[in-house]
């Protein structure tokens, strides 16, 4: 999709985790939250939006969050997946897979070879504690 392209090139985001700076991480710090590529938020909306959703308003609201600093909350995807926040385990992994737009998760239990699962990347979890 064009606009996941060129709308991260315009503003400067990062459109994979490679592409996430040491400034990106000092930003991030001065907020107190980890540093997101667009693709790592657009898998997350994809993941929570419905199939009735336009694609190109996931992928302009990821574009959003990330140029906000206002990353959607990781959990509420957990959530969707485990049935509730009671039944997520106190540690998971979130597995990325696709390209661009066609970005996409999937959560395990335990660790897997995500480069033979043909992911992308894979994130290591914990479940907060203050719900």
């Amino acid at each position: 999709m064009i606009a996941f392209e060129k709308v991260a090139e315009a503003f400067q985001l990062p459109k994979y985790p490679t592409d996430i700076t040491e400034k990106h991480y000092e930003e991030y710090e001065e907020l107190g939250i980890e540093p997101r590529s667009v693709f790592e938020e657009l898998a997350i909306l994809k993941y929570l939006s419905g199939p009735e959703d336009d694609i190109r308003a996931v992928v302009l609201n990821a574009l959003y969050n990330i140029y906000e600093k206002g990353p959607y909350d990781i959990e509420e995807a957990a959530q969707k997946f485990f049935g509730s926040y009671k039944k997520i385990p106190d540690a998971y992994f979130i597995y990325y897979f696709g390209d661009a737009a066609d970005a996409r998760i999937d959560f395990k239990i335990e660790k897997n070879n995500w480069i033979e699962a043909g992911a992308r990347m894979m994130q290591q979890c914990y479940k907060k504690l203050y719900q």
